[in-house]
């Protein structure tokens, strides 16, 4: 996806030295073959990892419930770094906060050999700890918070992943909600302003307490779950999971989630920002990933918290933000409508992932899907698309890497230099 204007030349470099000691984590069969031409959107392969596979942060000691602090899994993020390499990122840890987790980031090799016996392959290459400008790991504790000077917390809930120019790495954290700016060592580089509307008052270690005590910003954990770069690296586009709280409804006396989301579009060079909403599905649905397109135009990860036969949606849409309102100096977008001169952003229906063809529903659908990324375009010139899951750690749960392969009549405004 990204090619050499987003300054990963060394990285892929990089990629190579660590070739040499790579290990093959996991292999799967491909569901289905590379399709004849004029077949709009073709599952090519699956290929998974366990859910004890361990990573290569060095780390020997246990945290929580007796967990191994170097497990490889939760992916949250993937991005495409060049050729067949991608980072991997992992979120903030098992037990949902309880733990010094040791955040992350990995290289990984993803690919699909087009002859042959077709098969889908994962390599770990890499893993990179996260630490502060004076070298302090960043962790997923919920209590590793500083309320007098917030830069200086330590609590980092990464969900989302993009790469820019000069090997700038951002990444999201759900916690603040925060942007920050990391290097290829994982040194954080620069904080970012976030837009009051997206704060809270009072932050707690009581996800509870937090949604009780704050009237305006993200929900408790429901911060910038989805991230996007555009292809030319000017500006990334945020999308929290959930409603703010001030955006929200009141049902039976209790606010409660809308389906208005707040999308916001950074230019990263002057700071100016833009937010545009989003209608989901339903008000029990949130993002869980947002990938561009083109400048202009995205798409989106929008699924249900539900797992296994349980699973009622899971979808991508393609998103335009072409037309849509800056709603930046509405307070509030509560109600079960948006007002009459608000224009959201426009959907439509890409993949849905639970459909039969693909053989995702049922007993073992994970219930996570959390990571888009494009590949390189096959030969074909079909777009290649990576859809990750994400297995909360679970030792006896297996993350997956889904590679679809897209038509370009279904992207006609794909931007990306392939």
């Amino acid at each position: 996806m990204n090619s050499e204007s987003h300054g990963l030349k060394a990285f892929r470099e990089m990629f190579m030295k660590s070739v040499l000691r790579t290990t093959t984590i996991g292999f799967l069969a491909l569901y289905g073959l590379f399709s004849p031409a004029g077949a709009e959107i073709v599952l090519l392969g699956s290929v998974s990892t366990a859910g004890n596979t361990a990573d290569r942060s060095g780390l020997s000691d246990s945290i929580g419930q007796g967990t191994p602090h170097n497990l490889f899994g939760a992916v949250s993020g993937l991005e495409h770094v060049g050729d067949n390499h991608y980072l991997a990122l992992s979120d903030r840890g098992p037990l949902d906060g309880a733990s010094q987790f040791q955040c992350r980031f990995h290289a990984i090799e993803l690919s699909i050999e087009p002859a042959g016996d077709r098969s889908t392959r994962f390599h770990l290459l890499q893993t990179t700890l996260l630490k502060t400008e004076e070298g302090i790991p960043l962790v997923g504790a919920l209590e590793a918070f500083n309320t007098q000077v917030p830069s200086k917390s330590l609590r980092l809930d990464p969900e989302a992943l993009r790469v820019g120019s000069l090997d700038a790495v951002y990444i999201s954290d759900e916690y603040g909600p925060f942007l920050y700016q990391f290097d290829l060592a994982g040194s954080r580089r620069r904080i970012f302003r976030t837009p009051s509307e997206f704060l809270i008052a009072q932050p707690s270690a009581d996800p509870k307490q937090e949604d009780k005590s704050n009237f305006m910003g993200r929900a408790a954990n429901s911060g910038w779950e989805g991230m996007a770069i555009t292809p030319d690296g000017s500006h990334l586009m945020l999308a929290t999971q959930k409603s703010l709280l001030q955006d929200r409804v009141v049902r039976d006396g209790q606010k409660s989630p809308s389906r208005v989301v707040r999308l916001l579009q950074l230019d990263l060079q002057s700071g100016a920002s833009q937010q545009f909403a989003c209608l989901l599905d339903d008000t029990k649905c949130g993002i869980s990933e947002i990938l561009a397109v083109s400048p202009s135009e995205f798409l989106i990860l929008e699924r249900d918290g539900l797992s296994g036969a349980e699973a009622r949606m899971k979808r991508i849409y393609r998103v335009s933000a072409k037309g849509a309102t800056d709603v930046s100096p509405i307070q509030s977008l509560a109600g079960e409508q948006l007002p009459t001169d608000v224009v959201p952003v426009t959907k439509s229906l890409l993949i849905d992932l639970l459909d039969p063809r693909w053989e995702f529903a049922g007993a073992e659908c994970p219930e996570k899907w959390e990571s888009l990324a494009f590949g390189p375009t096959l030969p074909d010139g079909r777009r290649l698309l990576w859809v990750a899951t994400d297995n909360d750690y679970v030792p006896d749960s297996r993350t997956w890497f889904h590679a679809f392969g897209i038509d370009p009549v279904e992207l006609p405004d794909f931007s990306w230099k392939k």
